[in-house]
C-alpha cells in the first residue's frame, strides 16, 4: 500500500481528522517536499497502529510548526493539535457570530466579492427590501443588476482608493419597481494588507427624498410669500425718495399708508411662524377671544370660491339643526387661528376633487365642543394615510396644511381625524366651545 493510500485509509476510519491532515501535507510539501519522498519511503512499511498513533500528530505538529515558523510575527504560535483545533473552532464560531448579527441587524446588510460582485452573503433584511422571499434567491446574484445605472457602481469602485464610503444611487426591486437606495460600503481587507471582499448596509431613502423635495417646495413658497410683500415696500419706497418733489402730499401718505399695511403684514406672517414653532415645542399660550365662528367660516369660503370655480368645484355648507346659533356668535378662540385652519381643510379638500366635485361642510354641537366634517370625494394615496397630519406630508404647496391644522386644533384643546375609502375622504375635528384665557398647548 502506498503512503498516499495509507493516508486515505486513516482519514477514512477517521474522518474528522481529515482537515487537520490535508492542512498538515499542504504545510510539509510547499516547503519541505523531501520530507515528504522520505516519508513515502519509510512509512508505508510500518504497521496501522503507527500510521494512528504517531503519523496523524506527526504530519500535524510538523505542519503547524512549519506554518508557524512562516508566520513568525504573530505573537501566538500554535504547536499542537489541540491549540490548531481550538483555533479552528474559534474561527468558526466568530464567522458564525458575524453572519448570526448581520443576520439579525434592522436594515439590509450583504458581502459582495471583488472580482464580479456576486453576493456572498445576503440578510433577511436585504432579500426583502429587494422584494424576494429568502436570502438564498439572491446569494450568488450579481449585485451590478440591482442598480438602475449599472455604471454607478462602476464607477464607485472604480474611483475609490480608499474605504468606498456611503452613497445614494437608484436600486430597483425583483418586479422592476425602483426606490432611492443610501448604500455604505466598506472594504474588507486581510492581515496580509489584501482586498478580499466588500460589505455594506443599504437603506431605503424614497420616503426621506420625498419629505425633503416637499421641504424645499415649502421654504420656496416661503420665501416666495415674502418676496412679494418685500417687493411692494422696496418699489413704494424707491418710489417716494425719486419722485418726492413731484408727489402731491396725498400720494405720498397713501404710499406710506401702503408700505405700514404691507409691512404690518409681513410681521403677522413673521409672528405666525413663530407661534406654530411654539405649538411644536410645547411652549404656545392660547389667547382665546370672543367671535363668530359661524362668520369666520362664512368668510373662508367665500375666499376659496373663487379657486373652487377655476377647478369646476362646488362648496357646499350646512348647519345641523342641533346648533345652537348663539354658540356659534360667541365661540372663544384666537380667530385668525380658525379661519387658517378653515383655510387650510377646504383649500386642500377643493385641490383635490376633479372637475364636478362636490366639497361638503358640515357643522354639529354636542354639549361643549362644536364639531366639524370636511368631505371630498378623493380618496388620500396610500403612502400619505399612516402620517396624514404629519409634517411636509401635504401635497399641497408647503406641505404644511394638514400638520398646521392638527397644531390648531390640539392648541384649542380639540381632536382631528382623517377618514379616507372608496366613497371619499373626511377630516372631522371638535372644538370646545369655551376656553379659558391662557391655555398651553402639549405636544403629544
Amino acid at each position: 500500500m502506498s503512503f498516499q493510500s495509507k493516508l486515505e485509509d486513516i482519514i477514512s476510519k477517521h474522518p474528522k481528522t481529515s482537515g487537520f491532515v490535508t492542512w498538515g501535507m499542504l504545510q510539509i510539501g510547499s516547503s519541505h517536499e523531501h520530507i515528504i519522498k522520505g516519508l513515502g519511503n519509510i512509512i508505508p512499511k510500518q504497521p496501522m497502529d503507527f500510521y494512528a498513533d504517531i503519523l496523524l500528530p506527526l504530519v500535524v505538529g510538523v505542519g503547524t510548526y512549519l506554518y508557524a515558523k512562516s508566520i513568525n510575527n504573530r505573537n501566538k504560535t500554535i504547536i499542537n493539535l489541540d491549540e490548531l483545533k481550538k483555533v479552528q473552532e474559534e474561527l468558526v464560531q466568530s464567522k458564525e457570530e458575524k453572519e448570526s448579527i448581520l443576520r439579525d441587524l434592522p436594515v439590509a446588510a450583504y458581502k459582495t466579492s471583488i472580482d464580479n460582485g456576486a453576493l456572498l452573503y445576503a440578510n433577511p433584511k436585504l432579500a426583502e427590501l429587494l422584494g424576494y422571499d429568502d436570502p438564498s434567491e439572491i446569494e450568488g446574484k450579481k449585485v451590478i443588476d440591482f442598480y438602475v445605472n449599472p455604471n454607478d457602481r462602476i464607477n464607485l469602485l472604480s474611483d475609490s482608493d480608499e474605504d468606498v464610503g456611503t452613497h445614494e444611487f437608484k436600486l430597483k426591486r425583483k418586479d422592476d419597481s425602483e426606490f432611492t437606495a443610501k448604500i455604505n460600503i466598506k472594504k474588507v481587507i486581510n492581515s496580509e494588507g489584501k482586498l478580499i471582499c466588500y460589505e455594506g448596509i443599504i437603506q431605503d431613502i424614497t420616503k426621506l427624498k420625498e419629505l425633503e423635495n416637499i421641504k424645499e417646495e415649502s421654504i420656496r413658497g416661503e420665501r416666495h410669500n415674502f418676496r412679494n410683500p418685500l417687493g411692494t415696500i422696496h418699489n413704494y419706497t424707491q418710489l417716494i425718495l425719486e419722485e418726492y418733489e413731484e408727489l402731491t402730499p396725498k400720494e405720498i401718505k397713501d404710499f406710506l399708508s401702503t408700505i405700514f399695511e404691507t409691512s404690518k403684514a409681513m410681521i403677522f406672517m413673521v409672528n405666525h411662524s413663530l407661534d406654530l414653532a411654539s405649538m411644536e415645542h410645547s411652549n404656545y399660550q392660547l389667547n382665546p377671544n370672543k367671535f363668530s365662528i359661524k362668520s369666520t367660516l362664512e368668510s373662508a369660503i367665500k375666499s376659496l370660491e373663487y379657486k373652487a370655480k377655476e377647478n369646476d368645484v362646488s362648496i357646499e355648507y350646512q348647519l345641523s339643526p342641533r346648533t345652537n346659533s348663539e354658540s356659534l356668535k360667541t365661540f372663544s378662540g384666537e380667530e385668525y387661528r380658525i379661519r387658517t385652519l378653515f383655510l387650510n381643510l377646504i383649500g386642500n379638500a377643493v385641490e383635490a376633487s376633479k372637475e364636478e366635485d362636490k366639497v361638503k361642510i358640515k357643522v354639529d354641537e354636542k354639549k361643549d365642543d362644536l364639531l366639524f366634517e370636511i368631505y371630498n370625494p378623493a380618496i388620500v394615496p396610500e403612502k400619505l394615510r399612516e402620517d396624514f397630519f404629519g409634517k411636509f406630508k401635504t401635497t399641497n404647496t408647503t406641505g404644511l396644511g394638514t400638520y398646521h391644522s392638527k397644531l390648531i386644533v390640539e392648541a384649542h384643546k380639540g381632536q382631528i381625524n382623517m377618514k379616507t375609502g372608496y366613497d371619499g375622504t373626511t377630516i372631522s375635528f371638535n372644538l370646545p366651545k369655551y376656553l379659558k384665557p391662557v391655555s398651553v398647548i402639549k405636544n403629544k
